[in-house]
């Protein structure tokens, strides 16, 4: 019965037709029709612990007071918008749970900076070594993996510099020490640029010691950043995320993924129909705001 089920048509006509007609205020994607629920469940790399529980962060009212209806880190931090502005493509690797990670943390070196760090860092390199060997238990490269293990591994271990996928043959200094390891694809859409992603996902990079980029001139144990802090928070409101964001940077979160975000394309998205898909999303937030009496955020990853 396990195995019907993974292959049975998730986002059927029907299913997207039915979310049309109670007048969503987000666009549905008519071409994912069809996609299945293992389909689906390889969409979502983040492992969660439910027995896990992590340190809580609360401002005072006092420091919640006056938080301005809508917020762009990108303008907020506007020595960083072309750090905090740079959406990755993580190809057909499920290594969001890496991304989400690395690009809140990469924004946050810079903010902490005042625009002085502003290179990439590297996914690439945290897919690969964020795993049982160097601390990281529940990571499992381009398969899956634990945002609370991410951060604890930028810590104990730092992450490497490293831009987009690049052909080796083209690589530059400027690319870093770990480009990131696979070139952009097409996810469950049809595109005239990219090649289609495919269903499996790709193999776990291995872990080196040395910079893949022989151009880059750094080694890479002079090329690592680090967190300050060994264990991430949890916020205790709505309004303390809003103040952290406005206050230090971007944020990463875990997103609960139900059947309808499948059909998901543009706008505000509110669950409405289908069940929990079981796996979980992660991504970064770096935009929030208010419409009408709908708050919202505005997530990449």
């Amino acid at each position: 019965m396990t195995i019907v089920l993974l292959w049975l048509h998730l986002v059927s006509g029907i299913f997207v037709d039915d979310l049309n007609s109670v007048k969503l205020a987000f666009d549905d994607l008519k071409s994912r029709k069809g996609i299945t629920i293992r389909d689906a469940k390889r969409l979502c790399g983040t492992i969660t612990d439910k027995t896990e529980t992590l340190e809580r962060k609360d401002y005072s009212e006092e420091d919640l007071q006056g938080l301005p209806d809508s917020f762009d880190a990108r303008a907020g931090f506007a020595e960083c918008k072309d750090v905090i502005g740079h959406v990755r493509d993580q190809s057909k690797c499920n290594g969001c749970w890496a991304f989400s990670v690395l690009q809140a943390f990469n924004d946050r070196v810079c903010i902490k900076s005042n625009g002085k760090h502003k290179a990439l860092l590297s996914p690439g390199n945290m897919i690969a070594c964020c795993d049982k060997a160097h601390g990281c238990a529940k990571s499992f490269g381009c398969h899956e993996g634990s945002p609370k293990d991410a951060w604890k591994w930028l810590n104990t271990t730092g992450v490497v510099s490293g831009g987009d996928y690049v052909k080796e043959d083209e690589t530059t200094e400027a690319d870093g020490c770990w480009p990131y390891n696979f070139p952009k694809c097409a996810h469950h859409i049809v595109s005239l640029k990219y090649p289609a992603c495919g269903k499996e996902p790709l193999p776990t990079p291995k872990c080196d010691r040395s910079c893949p980029n022989k151009k880059y001139p750094t080694p890479s144990d002079k090329d690592r950043f680090y967190t300050s802090e060994l264990d991430p928070v949890t916020f205790g409101s709505v309004d303390s995320i809003k103040k952290e964001i406005i206050t230090n940077g971007p944020v990463s979160a875990v997103v609960v993924v139900y059947e309808d975000f499948l059909a998901y394309k543009s706008g505000v998205y509110k669950h409405t129909s289908g069940a929990r898909l079981g796996p979980s999303h992660s991504a970064n937030i770096a935009r929030r705001s208010s419409v009408g009496v709908t708050r919202t955020v505005k997530i990449t990853g």
